[in-house]
């Protein structure tokens, strides 16, 4: 009797959930925004710079864990076939150059009217294997760069029920009950986007940027980057990472399961800079566990 009455508030639970955070997705073709609609319009090839740099980690590198989960709120008999997955946003450092792998690495305060035109591949969300990815172009990382305005594909592989979660500077649930059908949202305030899983599976978390020029790039797996075609001026240059450190989990009131956990906020690292046209601008970024209060 017990056990059928935890599957019925699971259940319920997983009811309540997917009806409150779902929304009707927007299909329609975008309509851009005064400041996406004009990038580039003032844009001079002729007067333009690079800037170019690493991502460093200096001390102890942490290290990620293999988890091994055997059972959520919504799944059962996940003890029969166990998720394995790794602890989420650990650095990826390079042991040869100390570089780190994915680092955010964009310019603020640009003005899109003097920017080169959008050149990022178009991005696909996938769920597979209990893992949330972001691919764009070559890449396969948990960040994306999203054109405001713009939609995305959003798929879920797995066999199993995924109820893709956003937050911050966009809102919205999308459950996905069958496989290898393709959804698409569209984009509609610039900001960073909080991706997730509502369906249980509380170690799936991912990030898009949502923004309004090109200048958005994530470093190689030595830690370097390169920002082409910037117009002179000067700029906030900003490297960023997520935090690897929990803030809290919450819990299934009725199972007791672990139903999502809550990471600490996203580090910044900012120089400020200023370039001319025809240099070639040089800029480090070095992090260390310090920066994440460890």
């Amino acid at each position: 009797m017990s056990h059928l009455r935890i599957l019925f508030f699971g259940f319920a639970w997983l009811l309540a959930i997917a009806g409150c955070a779902t929304e009707t997705l927007d299909n329609t073709p975008p309509v851009p925004t005064p400041s996406t609609s004009q990038m580039g319009a003032n844009f001079d090839s002729k007067s333009v710079t690079t800037i170019h740099g690493r991502a460093i980690w200096h001390g102890d590198v942490p290290k990620a864990e293999e988890q091994v989960t055997r059972r959520i709120a919504f799944n059962h008999k996940m003890h029969l076939h166990p998720a394995r997955w790794t602890t989420r946003h650990v650095p990826k450092v390079d042991a040869a150059s100390n570089g780190i792998e994915n680092a955010v690495v964009y310019l603020r305060t640009i003005d899109s009217r003097r920017a080169r035109t959008w050149d990022h591949e178009p991005v696909r969300i996938e769920i597979d294997d209990h893992r949330l990815a972001i691919h764009q172009g070559r890449r396969k990382s948990g960040v994306g760069f999203v054109r405001l305005g713009e939609t995305v594909d959003i798929v879920n592989i797995d066999t199993k029920y995924h109820n893709l979660k956003a937050g911050g500077a966009a809102f919205f649930g999308l459950p996905m009950f069958k496989s290898n059908v393709v959804h698409q949202k569209t984009f509609t305030q610039a900001g960073l986007v909080d991706l997730r899983c509502a369906a249980g599976y509380y170690w799936l978390h991912a990030h898009l940027f949502v923004v309004e020029h090109p200048y958005y790039v994530q470093t190689d797996s030595t830690g370097r980057f390169e920002l082409s075609k910037v117009p002179p001026g000067e700029y906030d240059a900003v490297c960023w990472l997520p935090s690897w450190h929990v803030d809290r989990e919450e819990r299934c009131p009725a199972t007791g399961n672990i139903a999502r956990i809550a990471w600490k906020p996203p580090v910044e690292h900012v120089q400020r800079i200023r370039v001319a046209a025809g240099e070639s601008v040089t800029v480090d970024f070095r992090w260390d566990g310090v920066q994440f209060g460890k």
